[in-house]
């Protein structure tokens, strides 16, 4: 074959080599602007991103001491489902789901064999009776919450409370975290002072009279646990409450009689 030959074919490819090139260089390019323009409509529209996924429930998820013993309790159950499963998973062969699909038929003749064992007898009835009860419990939680922190906030302190269910389901519990507003700092009930101790039993007492309606609340020392039953705490607590109730128009319907025993007053409450 001579060169003249060649030369014709060459000039063509090569032309249509040089625009697939111009043409990928054009899409880069084309990439690269759509890309750019993508990250700007993003930080304009950021605001508003936020504004239609609400995050503020992430607060609710647990701290990481406690979802990491439950991911441990997750990973030995998967490690003894796959010792179990040795026979059905060819590791050899991952696409080869023969095995498993054996293993499927296995179970779902088991579950059959066994339907009577484990059918849930409760009535419908019933069961909507106890989230029912469940959901207004929580409604309460949340409402002696509200209240407990109006008066919390007198000492820049927050609480919150959250229902903690055991994991066989049949018994509950509330825990109880605090939030120091002015060092942003999350502590327990232990790493409270004595006086920020006392203004919450107080608080806890006359929050849950409020919320039972009981128009003359009183409140005793005595109700106090005895190593925080302190006369300084005590008055301090006092002193601070009585004017929430003087400026909260909601509040000014109720009555409050605190009896004092055992505890020297060297000067009166105003």
């Amino acid at each position: 074959m001579k060169l003249k030959d060649v030369n014709p074919k060459y000039e063509k490819l090569n032309d249509d080599y040089q625009k697939l090139k111009n043409t990928l260089n054009e899409d880069e390019n084309r990439i690269i602007t759509l890309k750019n323009e993508l990250k700007e409509k993003v930080e304009e529209n950021k605001d508003a991103l936020f504004e239609e996924y609400d995050f503020t429930e992430l607060s609710t998820l647990k701290p990481s001491h406690e979802i990491e013993p439950e991911i441990k309790v997750i990973t030995d159950e998967l490690s003894k489902l796959m010792e179990n499963m040795d026979d059905a998973f060819n590791k050899e062969k991952p696409d080869d789901l023969s095995g498993i699909t054996k293993k499927t038929v296995e179970i779902k003749d088991l579950l059959k064999k066994n339907e009577e064992e484990i059918i849930i007898k409760k009535e419908t009835n019933q069961i909507i009776n106890i989230v029912d009860k469940l959901r207004n419990l929580e409604i309460l939680i949340k409402e002696l919450e509200s209240r407990l922190n109006i008066f919390l906030i007198e000492i820049n302190l927050k609480c919150s409370f959250q229902l903690i269910i055991s994991d066989d389901n049949k018994n509950f519990s509330i825990q109880i975290t605090y939030l120091h507003l002015t060092k942003k700092e999350q502590v327990n009930f232990e790493s409270l002072t004595t006086p920020e101790k006392v203004f919450f039993i107080v608080s806890l007492y006359i929050s849950v009279q409020l919320i039972l309606d009981f128009k003359n609340i009183t409140f005793s020392n005595l109700f106090v646990p005895s190593k925080y039953n302190k006369r300084g705490s005590i008055y301090r607590t006092i002193k601070k409450i009585l004017p929430i109730f003087e400026s909260k128009e909601n509040l000014k319907t109720f009555n409050l009689i605190f009896i004092l025993s055992n505890l020297e007053m060297k000067e009166s409450i105003e």
